[in-house]
């Protein structure tokens, strides 16, 4: 992705317009994914670049870079109470509907929860200093929050590093969640929580790996760009 990311950069020099350039990455982005819906993309020579996974994954990176890159008209878009409720719709509909594209479906998700955290931070932490003090708890996870957000090249770039096959254990347990009717309204839940509690563990500890990282001359920035 980093080398698609330097093609496109060096190729649409010309546009000056930022908008401009932020729509023709997006449709490429979008031609990307439509070609992962062809044949081409389970080819022997596809297979072997991973241009299957990349041509999936790339139209999510490319929204996430635009979104950074217009990070004001981004949070004005998630205050518009319709595309609230879209966003909400979608997660609903794509949760319980087939029909829905995975891909879509996870971009509401990743939404819903920016826009989650967000409100949450801006309305009790940010608008009142002083709770933040008295109450060391929300001072803990904002500050939790903010140093895995302010570190996420460092993880994605090393938990491939640190990734390992789940105990059989836990997936046999996680998918016998879902067999009995009762349990699946609590089932999801529960997933989240063991799951999400070791992707949180990996995400420390490659925070924890980067810093020492930093110390090494030329390291950090080869691997992170700074």
């Amino acid at each position: 992705m980093f080398v698609i990311y330097l093609i496109e950069n060096w190729t649409l020099k010309w546009i000056k317009n930022e908008y401009a350039h932020s729509i023709v990455l997006f449709v490429i982005a979008g031609i990307v994914y439509c070609w992962h819906k062809t044949a081409m993309s389970e080819t022997s020579w596809a297979n072997f670049l991973c241009l299957g996974g990349v041509s999936y994954y790339f139209l999510m990176f490319t929204i996430g870079v635009l979104c950074k890159k217009h990070i004001e008209v981004f949070h004005k878009f998630l205050e518009v109470p319709l595309a609230k409720t879209c966003i909400f719709l979608t997660v609903m509909v794509g949760s319980l509907v087939d029909y829905v594209p995975l891909l879509i479906t996870n971009v509401a998700v990743v939404l819903l929860v920016y826009f989650l955290v967000k409100n949450i931070c801006t309305s009790e932490f940010d608008s009142n200093l002083r709770e933040i003090d008295a109450n060391p708890y929300k001072q803990w996870v904002y500050k939790g929050l903010q140093i895995i957000g302010q570190n996420t090249i460092q993880i994605y770039f090393l938990h491939y590093f640190l990734l390992f096959k789940m105990p059989h254990g836990v997936v046999n347990f996680t998918h016998s969640m879902y067999e009995g009717s009762i349990a699946n309204h609590c089932s999801s839940i529960v997933e989240l929580s063991i799951y999400g509690t070791i992707s949180v563990c990996i995400a420390l500890v490659c925070i924890a790996i980067r810093n020492f990282l930093a110390y090494i001359p030329y390291v950090s920035t080869i691997m992170f760009g700074k």
